[in-house]
């Protein structure tokens, strides 16, 4: 789990148990934690669907042959999305 994320945890636990007993020492480590998340460089993350940093690798599409081909299939609506999907999965992963 990131310190943001940890901390937006914290804060929002804090928040729930408004009306319990402790509630202020809760809200003073979920500030503390956000303050100290939020001053921390932004990370660069790399991306969850292929492990490459994505900004580093171009997004690759369909050629107006292959978009042709697909619809040319006659599969209906459906299939033909999901038949674009792969081949887009394959040449981005």
């Amino acid at each position: 789990m990131t310190d943001l994320r940890q901390a937006a945890q914290q804060a929002l636990e804090a928040l729930e148990t408004a009306d319990e007993v402790g509630f202020w020492e809760l809200q003073k480590t979920a500030i503390t934690a956000l303050r100290k998340a939020l001053a921390q460089p932004e990370q660069v993350v790399d991306c969850p669907r292929c492990g490459h940093v994505c900004s580093q690798r171009p997004w690759v599409g369909l050629t107006e042959e292959e978009i042709t081909e697909i619809y040319e299939m006659g599969l209906g609506v459906r299939a033909s999305i999901e038949t674009a999907l792969d081949k887009l999965e394959e040449r981005n992963t």
